[in-house]
């Protein structure tokens, strides 16, 4: 009797901690609603003007920053933005002596959105953009760190910086900053590998933008 009654208390014991136990567990695994750096702007995103200026290049590829704006352009723009058109916005910024990041910068936030009319500008620095060739295969390394202003506040409302490392089988072309061990002639095989390296562009552009857009769709 004296067992069965032990038995029993450490039963009325044991199951309130498991219960407790999986309660934990279970609020643990709930996650916090993620938000978007872009919220406040919801209810008037389908008339947000953005601009995508020049990109930074910090690479020995000297297009690079061309590439990445082209991709992070074009993947935003599947995005409920009014964007401005990167040759439009490019011939805005040529008229007015601007034709550099570094322009840019001396100009200013206001002056820009005065001359642009853009509610928001994307800037963007190329930190990596390279592959490493051994025999078959490359290994590209994409960097890249964007952020927003708001223009109206010229205040920076979002950066990030986020990378992406992709194996293919390939032979080396440009851009490349690592001697290759082995050299193609093919150009069936340039095509690849810079087809290896747009894909590698979209897929980091297309993982920032996502973030971006978690809770204006």
């Amino acid at each position: 009797m004296k067992s069965f009654c032990q038995t029993k208390r450490k039963d009325n014991i044991l199951l309130p901690l498991l219960l407790f136990i999986v309660l934990l567990c279970s609020c643990a695994g709930v996650k916090e609603r993620e938000t978007s750096p872009l919220e406040k702007y919801r209810s008037s995103s389908a008339n947000l003007k953005v601009a995508v200026l020049p990109f930074e290049n910090d690479t020995s590829y000297p297009e690079a920053g061309r590439m990445l704006r082209e991709t992070f352009y074009g993947v935003l723009s599947t995005e409920p933005f009014v964007d401005i058109e990167l040759s439009k916005l490019d011939d805005i910024l040529d008229e007015n002596g601007i034709f550099t990041p570094e322009d840019i910068k001396r100009a200013g936030y206001k002056k820009i959105r005065d001359l642009t009319g853009a509610d928001l500008l994307f800037f963007g620095r190329v930190i990596k953009h390279n592959a490493l060739y051994l025999v078959l295969y490359s290994f590209i390394t994409v960097e890249l760190e964007i952020h927003i202003v708001d223009a109206k506040k010229g205040q920076e409302i979002y950066k990030t910086k986020r990378k992406l490392r992709n194996i293919g089988g390939t032979f080396p072309t440009p851009p490349f900053e690592i001697f290759s061990i082995i050299p193609s002639p093919l150009a069936s095989l340039i095509n690849l590998s810079t087809r290896s390296f747009q894909l590698a562009d979209w897929e980091l552009c297309k993982m920032i933008v996502d973030d971006l857009s978690l809770k204006i769709k």
